[in-house]
C-alpha cells in the first residue's frame, strides 16, 4: 500500500513538473547536487578505507617483522 502511494507521489511530481520548467530546472539541480555530494561522500569513504587497509597491513607487517632499527654512527673510536 505504501509503495503505491510514493508512486502516485512521484507521478504527481512528474505530471507538475512537465508543466513548470521552473520548478523541472529546480528539481535538475537539487538532483545535481544530491548526486555530487553522494560522489563525494563515496570519493572520502574509499579514502578511509584504504587509509584503515594500510594502516592493518603495515601493523601486521610489522608483528610478523619488526622494521630494522636506525644504524647509530658514533664519531668516537670503537674502544675495542
Amino acid at each position: 500500500m505504501e509503495h503505491q502511494m510514493i508512486a502516485a507521489l512521484v507521478q504527481a511530481e512528474h505530471e507538475i513538473t512537465a508543466r513548470d520548467p521552473h520548478t523541472q530546472r529546480r528539481l535538475d539541480a537539487m538532483r545535481a547536487r544530491d548526486r555530487a555530494l553522494a560522489a563525494r561522500a563515496r570519493e572520502e569513504w574509499r579514502a578511509r578505507v584504504r587509509v584503515a587497509v594500510a594502516r592493518g597491513i603495515r601493523r601486521i607487517a610489522e608483528a610478523v617483522e619488526p622494521p630494522p632499527r636506525p644504524v647509530i654512527a658514533s664519531s668516537a673510536p670503537d674502544p675495542c
